[in-house]
């Protein structure tokens, strides 16, 4: 998938941001779980192999974190 996310935090608060897109909020839900319910998209991070896997829509996509 050509698509880049970007994952920052303010505060307290998790945002990712899609090129080209708005950033959004995410919802921690546990164990490196987040969520974005209004778009049904579920995170899933694995910090120790920086990675994380988005779930939308039936389809898995892994992201490898980039420098």
């Amino acid at each position: 998938m050509p698509l880049k996310i970007a994952i920052t935090k303010n505060n307290t608060l998790l945002f990712a941001q899609a090129t080209g897109q708005r950033a959004f909020p995410l919802e921690a839900k546990g164990g490196n779980k987040f969520s974005f319910a209004a778009a049904g998209i579920t995170l899933q991070f694995e910090p120790a192999k920086k990675t994380f896997t988005l779930i939308q829509g039936g389809a898995t996509y892994l992201f490898t974190k980039t420098d």
